[in-house]
Formats: structure tokens, C-alpha cells, sequence
């Protein structure tokens, strides 16, 4: 597993990660001193626990040291080799922490049955994925003639990795904490700072930190294949756990269970949280740590012995019993995996027809593989090579980026959709009724736009809130004599509209009509399930078309054309995000479409208080307050909430206000 976390200073990082198991006043450790005559302590029973990584730590002649204190925070400081970052800033940004946790099975056999070969095992898959990210993520940025931003790729970086062998619960788990500073060296051999980018353009991602992100789960079962692959040559058995996880077989249940006190406090959590999900597993765990304490080799090896003996096992056989298991590793043929990642990239080409390599990789290893056998990442990324060569994978312009014929035609049929012309497309708007609206002319003039079109199709992207322009062209519809059947991507969505957005008759005669005429409201599933009678007097206006798949777009198309329908696209564009290229929305827009931008209203002020998950006083607070109808308490999940709801109405009832 992978966890990520931007570094906060130079100084306070390098004491943290390099004391965090410190040992300094016990009684095992000794003085070493390095060949820069710099000193550090050392366990007498450990192997060394750090080293440097990186191309750049190559060019530094520190690749495979050990890592010393003072020569750490001048590189997370921007220097390195006397060497300054060019341009650096007084508040430069030192980098980030990249985590490798590895599985429990491998830190019990390690570190409680004494298998050290495992330690260099992981040690080892640390590299792997390293090596493999720095070519991937490490780029710097220029300015060019024109004042625009140019990403360029490096593949040069520099970490600082240091293992540590406990959870805060001091139970044992190997980790590795990959200190990945942010420097890199440009086509001038100067060292700069790692680019980053606020607003991407296009498919492609830009920006270091962005690219780490956004490419976590692959990196981090990058390192899984790579240990079960080392664990495999070690004697070992692995079993696939799910989400490109594995676990070594043979080690019992019980031992792991009773091993992985931190887990249980980071599940339980969670499961009070009311998520499953990354975000909330990261959740749980700044929610329940607690600062880590130190205890000797000796003290922590009688603690994990002692815990392995409670469970009725020895410590000294479990390697044994472990390498006795001798389960059939079922290796897929070359033809299963190349199944596994054709529906991996059938899946990702509903949405994009640039792919992204590690993207197609992470998929395949974690959720598209059959039979029970869990792929592995490393196998996969071999085939997806071969695949590359032999042309079923066609590389784009843009680095790491594949399509394929299969997504070509796609992009084309999503093209020729919106061909042709359809009649009665065109409906007049009376002005009074625009005028009624009291909005500004600029959209007066696109809700004018889109009724008179003599054009099928369109694309508005909304830059805010989609509600404001929804209301508006239900509005308009419900005077101008249409029936706006408004669609949305989901259930949740389509009550929160029904809600939010509904028709208002400013006429007598739009009165009447609506009392006939009852609301059309629908999913883009149930819509294209039903059978709906539709005619040339129905407008389909879709919210958050950018959400929809291709086969739901070109769904969507065939059935308003067998109607004679207008299609209004609320395309939903995020500020920081822009525009995607190669989506499946930005492709449909290449056809016969017309395009338009709409400028939702501002967020109205609200003010947000934060509070400790206090129920009961959060309750007293709410039952004290003299305005409750303009005051909301926002729950983070269903379980919360009905925990918050019977505190306020226990409060309620105790003041007499129930």
C-alpha cells in the first residue's frame, strides 16, 4: 500500500523521520560513523534502515548510502552537492512523503520469525516502484515565448528512504517512508524545483505532486507485485487479497488479527465514519493516531513473541509453516490477461479515448481480472508492452498516453451521431417572458440561442452551478409551449432537482397548461429503459453530461432523433480542471453540435463552523439557538446523521420544543 503526504519543513522532517524510532537512551545501540565522519545511532541488532535513491542521488554519489540528518535537511532545504535549486523561493516546498506499508504477513515473518531476507525483499520493491515512478512523474516547467507554461518530463529525482518497523500500536509493520524532495535537474544540467499545475489541460496530467496523486493505487501495487514476486523466489506462496493486495500463505489468522491493533482502530473508525473508501480510510487514521513510542529490539521481539505464543504457535516454526504451504499460484496465460486488460480499456474507453498506461495497468490488476486469479502489475505492464508493440495499444502525442482502433471508431461514431438535420428544430421565445426572468441580457440572448437553433443537438458548458440555467430553460420551455423533460445522472441527483429546480407559471395560460401537464423528470438509465413517448415538442435537457459514457451518449442520440427531440448538454466545467480532451462530452461536441458557455450565479455566503464529533453538545447548541430555521448541522456520513438527529430530538423534547 501507498500513502502520500506533502512534507511540511526541511529541518523539522529530517529529525522526525530519522528519530521517530530513535533509540537514543536505550541500552542497544551503538555510535557509527559514515565516510563523511558524520555520526548517527544505530541498533546493534538492525540492519541499516536507510539509503538514498534517485538518479540525482547517483549524480550526488549518495545512491545507497545511509541517510544523515544534516545532508537530509539541505536537500529538503533545495540544495544538494553545494548545489542551489535556481530560483528558489523562501517558502520553498520540501517535498513529499511517499509511504510503502508492506503486507502484515511479511512483517510478522520479518520482524517476529526473524526471515531478514523479507526486509531486503521490501527494501528491494521500494526501489522497484521508485525507479519506475521518477520516470513517470519528474518534470519542470518553463515559460515560453508566448507567456504560456510548458511542462518538460526529467525523469530524475532524489529520495531519501527510511524504514521503520512498528504502527503506533508498536505492533510490528515494515514501512518505508520514501522522502521524495522537490528538486530536479533540467536539459541545462540545473537543479530545479518540481513542476506543478493547479489547472489541467487536455487528458493529460502535468505537474509532479498531480501525477503522484493521481497515479497512487498503481505505484502502490507496483510495489505489492514486486514484493510478491520477491516473497515467490524466497520459498514463499502468495494469495491474492483483492485491489492489487497480496498476503504471503500459511501465516494464521489469529497471529495477523492479533498483530493488527492499528487496523482495527483505522476499520472501526471508518466503519463509525460510514464510508469504505481511501479518503476515509485516511480519514480514520489521523482520527485515531496517537504519538508513536519507542521500545528496544529486545523489548518489542518478547512483546510480538509473546503475542504469537497466546495464539498457541512458536515463533521459530511460522516461516516453516508458511514455506510447507505449497497453495497453486494459477499464472494466468498470456490470452487471460490480455482479457483482463481489454475489459480494463473497454471500461476507461466509455469516458476517454486517451488512455492512460498506468491507468489501463492499475485497473486490470485490481478490478478486472476473473476466475480468482489476481493478476500481477508487473505481468500485466509486460503484456500492455508487447501489446504497445504490436500495435493494439497505439501511443498518442502526449507521453504515457495509448488508444486503440476499437476507442478510434468510437471517437468517430460519437462524431457521426449528431449528423444530419432534423426539422421543427426552431421555437419561438416571447421576450415578456424573458423579461420576467430577471437575469442579465448576455443570458436572455443564450436561453434565446437555444430555442430559436434550428440545430438538434447542443452543448452548453456551465462554469458554477447547473441549477440556475436549468430553471431558466425549464422556465422558458413551460411558456414557449415545450415539455423539458430534465435528466440526471443518478437517483440522488434527480430528487435534489426535483427539489431545487421546479417550473413557475407566469401566465395564466402556463398555469393551466402545468396542471395538465405533469413534470417529466428521469435518469439517464430510466429514460433510456422506458418507453417514453416522445415527439419534436420535447426538449431532453441533461444535467452533468459530462458524467455520461459514450454508449449512454450515443443511446441518448439515436432516441432523440427517432423522435425529432432537441438535446440541451449541461456540460458541468470545473474551474480548476478546464476543459478534458479526448472525454467522451468533448468528442460529441466535433459533431453537428452547437456549443455554448453559461456563467452560473455566484455560491450564495454561508458561514461554516467546524466542531469536534461532540454529539451531545453539538445537540445542546442547536436547542439553545433562537433562529433554527436558517441554520443547518451537516453530518459527513448517514451514520453520523442519525446519531446527530436523535441527539437534537432527545435535546428538543427535554426543552419542551417537541
Amino acid at each position: 500500500m501507498l500513502s502520500i503526504s506533502p512534507l511540511k519543513s526541511a529541518s523539522g522532517a529530517a529529525k522526525y523521520y530519522l528519530s521517530e524510532e530513535n533509540p537514543k537512551d536505550l541500552p542497544d545501540v551503538s555510535l557509527e560513523k559514515d565516510a563523511g565522519d558524520n555520526y548517527y545511532l544505530k541498533e546493534k541488532d538492525q540492519e541499516e534502515n536507510t539509503f538514498w535513491h534517485g538518479k540525482l542521488a547517483i549524480e550526488a554519489g549518495l545512491a545507497g548510502k545511509p541517510v544523515e540528518q544534516a545532508t537530509l535537511e539541505s536537500v529538503l532545504s533545495g540544495n544538494l552537492g553545494g548545489e542551489t535549486i535556481k530560483g528558489k523561493r523562501n517558502n520553498h516546498k520540501s517535498g513529499f512523503d511517499l509511504t510503502f506499508s508492506a503486507p502484515k504477513t511479511v512483517s510478522v515473518l520479518a520482524l517476529v520469525s526473524g526471515d531478514n531476507r523479507l526486509i531486503e525483499a521490501h527494501n528491494n520493491a521500494v526501489k522497484f516502484a521508485l525507479t519506475e515512478l521518477e520516470k513517470d512523474v519528474a518534470q519542470f516547467t518553463t515559460i515560453n515565448k508566448e507567456g504560456a507554461r510548458e511542462f518538460h518530463n526529467t525523469d530524475s529525482m532524489i529520495f531519501a528512504v527510511v524504514r521503520h518497523k512498528t504502527s503506533r500500536e508498536n505492533d510490528p509493520q515494515v514501512h518505508s517512508h520514501a522522502l521524495a524532495a522537490n528538486m530536479t535537474r533540467d536539459q541545462e544540467g540545473k537543479l530545479r524545483t518540481l513542476a506543478s499545475s493547479l489547472k489541467q489541460k487536455g487528458g493529460v496530467i502535468n505537474g509532479t505532486g498531480e501525477r503522484i496523486y493521481n497515479f497512487q493505487k498503481y505505484y502502490g501495487i507496483l510495489y505489492q507485485s514486486q514484493l510478491a514476486k520477491e516473497a515467490e523466489t524466497l520459498g514463499y506462496s502468495t494469495r491474492g487479497v483483492g485491489n492489487g493486495q497480496f498476503e504471503i500463505s500459511g501465516v494464521p489468522q489469529p497471529i495477523l488479527d492479533a498483530s493488527s491493533t492499528r487496523k482495527q482502530q483505522i476499520d472501526q473508525r471508518t466503519l463509525d465514519l460510514g464510508f469504505d473508501s481511501r479518503a476515509a480510510k485516511d480519514v480514520a487514521n489521523l482520527d485515531t493516531r496517537k504519538s508513536k513510542t519507542y521500545q528496544s529490539s529486545d523489548s518489542l521481539n518478547k512483546q510480538w513473541q509473546s503475542t504469537v505464543k497466546e495464539q498457541g504457535y512458536e515463533p521459530a516454526q511460522l516461516v516453516t509453516m508458511a514455506q510447507q504451504v505449497k497453495e497453486a499460484q494459477n499464472t494466468p496465460l498470456l490470452g487471460e490477461t490480455k482479457a483482463a486488460i481489454s475489459r480494463a480499456i473497454d471500461h476507461l474507453g466509455q469516458y476517454s479515448t486517451a488512455l492512460h498506461l498506468e491507468k489501463i495497468i492499475e485497473l486490470t490488476a485490481s478490478e478486472f481480472t476473473k476466475g480468482g486469479v489476481q493478476l500481477n502489475a508487473i505481468d500485466i505492464k509486460k503484456v500492455a508492452d508487447e501489446m504497445i508493440k504490436q500495435g493494439d495499444l497505439i501511443g498518442l502525442s502526449q507521453k504515457g498516453q495509448y488508444t486503440t482502433k476499437g476507442l478510434i471508431d468510437n471517437e468517430q461514431a460519437l462524431i457521426d451521431s449528431t449528423q444530419g438535420r432534423a426539422h421543427h428544430m426552431r421555437t419561438h421565445v416571447e421576450s415578456s417572458t424573458l423579461n420576467k426572468l430577471a437575469i442579465p441580457e448576455n443570458q436572455q440572448r443564450i436561453l434565446t440561442d437555444l430555442y430559436h437553433s434550428t440545430k438538434q443537438f447542443h452543448v452548453v458548458h456551465v462554469h458554477g452551478s447547473s441549477q440556475d440555467i436549468a430553471q431558466q430553460l425549464l422556465n422558458v420551455g413551460n411558456h414557449s409551449g415545450k415539455r423539458v423533460q430534465l435528466v440526471s445522472q443518478s437517483v440522488k441527483a434527480k430528487t435534489e432537482g426535483m427539489e431545487s429546480v421546479q417550473r413557475k407559471s407566469q401566465t395564466l395560460s402556463a398555469w393551466v397548461g402545468q396542471l395538465f401537464s405533469p413534470e417529466q423528470r428521469h435518469t439517464t438509465h430510466s429514460l433510456l429503459q422506458s418507453d417514453t413517448p416522445l415527439t419534436n415538442k420535447d426538449v431532453l435537457l441533461i444535467d452533468d453530461a459530462n458524467k455520461m459514457s459514450a454508449n449512454e451518449l450515443l443511446a441518448l442520440t439515436d432516441k432523440a432523433k427517432q423522435s425529432s427531440s432537441k438535446v440541451v448538454m449541461l456540460n458541468r466545467v470545473s474551474s480548476r480542471q478546464g476543459f478534458k480532451a479526448n472525454n467522451a462530452i468533448s468528442l460529441y461536441q466535433k459533431g453537428n453540435v452547437e456549443s455554448h458557455s453559461w456563467v452560473g450565479k455566484r455560491a450564495s455566503h454561508t458561514n461554516v463552523k467546524l466542531h469536534d464529533n461532540d454529539t451531545d453538545r453539538i445537540a445542546r447548541v442547536y436547542a439553545d439557538l433562537p433562529d433554527k430555521a436558517n441554520t443547518q448541522v451537516i453530518a459527513t456520513s448517514s451514520v453520523e446523521q442519525r446519531r446527530l438527529t436523535e441527539a437534537i430530538r432527545g435535546q428538543l423534547k427535554n426543552t419542551g420544543a417537541l
